[in-house]
């Protein structure tokens, strides 16, 4: 592993995706992570941060994807 990511707070995305391959015993490739919680937020909302229930949200657009 080249080094660990450090995240204090939270991750808003679409898709979890992978940093780092584990063969079981370490990572082989990419990075470490260390996640942890900010407990500050259990009462508190991010700066900037839109609430979904009061935010208006569109689809822009679509497409069905064969598998």
């Amino acid at each position: 592993a080249k080094d660990t990511i450090t995240l204090i707070g939270s991750i808003t995305q679409n898709k979890r995706g992978a940093v780092g391959t584990y063969n079981g015993q370490r990572t082989v490739t990419g990075y470490n992570k260390n996640y942890s919680h900010d407990p500050r937020m259990l009462y508190d909302m991010p700066p900037h941060f839109l609430e979904p229930v009061n935010s208006g949200w569109e689809i822009r657009s679509w497409r069905e994807v064969n598998s």
